[in-house]
């Protein structure tokens, strides 16, 4: 009886008012996942490099799948770029076996962690800016662009 209690208490904790933390916990696990692919890189480990790539992508292409677009407007829009870009560096890597691309992509992950830390916790009043690096037609970021987030 208090299995299944715990289980529904479990399941309404992550399905109502916490969606940012649950989206927090996937760009904590995205980064974990990317880290761990960079130590199989450094250590010459591609059975090591493929997992985690592959989980850090599945986690990305959540990320993408679940912005809304009709409300998220322009902001969804640049999210959905920068997944996509994401995306792509996390196959450039995997295939290649390069650092390069996935150091971006960490950085990149972790502004927009920060971002949403910031939002979950309530410490921004007005609309958060978060670091983007704008994904060019060559898939090479060379600016750095902010622009705001607000919360659904």
């Amino acid at each position: 009886m208090y299995a299944n209690q715990f289980g529904q208490y479990q399941k309404e904790q992550y399905t109502s008012n916490n969606q940012g933390k649950l989206i927090i916990m996937m760009y904590e696990g995205a980064i974990k996942f990317i880290e761990e692919a960079l130590k199989g890189i450094r250590n010459k480990d591609i059975g090591a490099r493929g997992y985690y790539l592959s989980r850090a992508d599945k986690i990305v292409a959540e990320l993408n799948l679940t912005l809304d677009m009709q409300k998220g407007g322009e902001v969804a829009k640049n999210l959905s770029r920068l997944y996509t870009f994401i995306r792509q560096q996390i196959l450039v890597s995997n295939c290649k076996g390069e650092e390069k691309p996935l150091i971006d992509t960490l950085e990149i992950l972790v502004d927009l962690k920060g971002a949403w830390d910031q939002i979950v916790k309530g410490s921004i009043v007005n609309k958060p800016t978060i670091p983007m690096k704008k994904p060019e037609e060559s898939a090479v970021p060379t600016e750095r662009k902010r622009f705001a987030v607000t919360a659904y």
